[in-house]
């Protein structure tokens, strides 16, 4: 069986022998580099008196267009490190975090067609799945109206609990109707230490019957609770001319929802078991002076099975004017408690100039009754960007905000971003 570690050692000796080949022997093809990193320092500070200075470093590799466009190499990562003000007492890997976010290869037999092959860790998005694996994945279109795509490997973030006996394999197959519809069934099977752990199946739907009108629509089925656990919908229209129209619905099952859950974030929602939820509404939207201004009414019910229900509802602007972009909202909380009771404010301005630019922007919460003894949420953010060449910019980020749980939080961040995108 090949594990992780065979699979990475793979990974990594492939990658090499392919970017030797692409920069030492000459042919009559070129390759691509795009390289991007991001590293950050921030600041925080709170009412609880805990200060912390973070160091945290993204990057992204990617060599692509090898082998007449046959071939690819994706890696991506990030580091975290607490840098002073840390106590001594806390786990080892309090202090330093680190993930592989994705690297695999992407290989196509044929250049000029859809049929492809990714080795390697990896995101996959369709259907019923929005899964982090190591494994293979691959698909191919049968005609420009017909194709399929498969995946199967490990799951990532089953990882704290050993990896013993796990995988995780699915697909999804689809139907196009020319350009006004799509049809997709698909598939999801986890095995968790030997046992079924998820088992999922989805279909969704895209119409667009005419150029102004579009659906989307979606369900998922829990095949081992026997139970739906999910529907949406989501329906718009331009036919108006500047007007654009939107209603939407979705219906969720929490307890099929996070039935297989393989990380502790979701273990502490505030939700019953048996807990569903109701969400409707819509939005309207108006362009006025050719695009300049911009107006949006929405709307959305919250009903849950057993909690509390609310609606939520406002006015939305937005403004391009002398080289700005200006924005401001105001939105109702309505609900069956103090805590689901407010009003929420936002205003925001956006400016460049040349290589610089910079962002402002006010956001708060008044509640009709003090929650957590305040009666006034608040924060106060600003942005400052310097272009210092075509590969470099810099950035500085401050807040100050108050909430029911922080008398204070001030947090600053410094941002140093590198991009690099050449033939090699």
């Amino acid at each position: 069986m090949i594990t992780i570690k065979k699979l990475c050692k793979v990974l990594i000796v492939v990658s090499i022998l392919f970017l030797i080949d692409s920069i030492t022997v000459k042919k009559a093809f070129s390759s691509n580099l795009s390289f991007t990193s991001k590293s950050y320092i921030q600041f925080d500070e709170d009412g609880l008196d805990e200060n912390q200075t973070k160091f945290s470093e993204y990057m992204d590799l990617e060599l692509y267009n090898l082998y007449e466009n046959r071939v690819s190499f994706h890696v991506s990562g990030w580091f975290r490190a607490n840098m002073i003000n840390f106590d001594e007492d806390r786990r080892e890997d309090e202090r330093e975090k680190d993930e592989l976010t994705y690297a695999y290869i992407k290989y196509k037999p044929v250049a000029d067609k859809s049929l492809y092959f990714r080795l390697g860790r990896q995101y996959i998005f369709g259907g019923v799945a929005s899964e982090h694996l190591d494994g293979i994945a691959t698909g191919m279109d049968f005609t420009e109206y017909n194709g399929i795509s498969l995946y199967g490997g490990f799951p990532v973030e089953t990882e704290d609990d050993g990896r013993g006996a796990d995988y995780l394999y699915g697909g999804r197959i689809f139907q196009r109707i020319d350009r006004k519809a799509e049809l997709g069934v698909s598939y999801l099977k986890e095995v968790n230490r030997g046992s079924s752990f998820r088992e999922e199946a989805g279909v969704d739907i895209w119409l667009m019957p005419t150029g102004y009108f579009e659906i989307q629509a979606q369900s998922f089925y829990n095949s081992l609770e026997n139970a739906w656990i999910e529907h949406t919908c989501t329906v718009r229209s331009d036919a108006l001319d500047t007007i654009v129209l939107t209603a939407f619905f979705s219906y969720i099952d929490y307890e099929g929802t996070f039935y297989g859950e393989t990380t502790s974030a979701f273990s502490d929602l505030l939700m019953p078991d048996d807990e569903d939820s109701v969400r409707a509404g819509g939005s309207v939207e108006k362009s006025l002076f050719n695009d300049r201004l911009t107006v949006l009414f929405d709307y959305t019910n919250y009903s849950f099975h057993d909690s509390e229900d609310a609606d939520y509802y406002g006015l939305k602007l937005r403004l391009n004017i002398w080289g700005a972009r200006l924005g401001a909202s105001v939105y109702r909380m309505d609900g069956e408690t103090g805590r689901l009771k407010y009003i929420q404010s936002r205003a925001y301005a956006i400016k460049s100039y040349n290589k610089s630019d910079i962002s402002l922007e006010v956001f708060s919460v008044n509640y009709d009754e003090p929650y957590n003894g305040l009666r006034t949420a608040y924060s106060f953010n600003s942005t400052m960007g310097y272009n210092i060449t075509d590969n470099i910019r810099t950035e500085g980020y401050v807040d100050y905000s108050k909430t029911p749980d922080l008398s204070h939080n001030v947090k600053a961040i410094v941002k140093l971003i590198y991009n690099l995108d050449r033939e090699i």
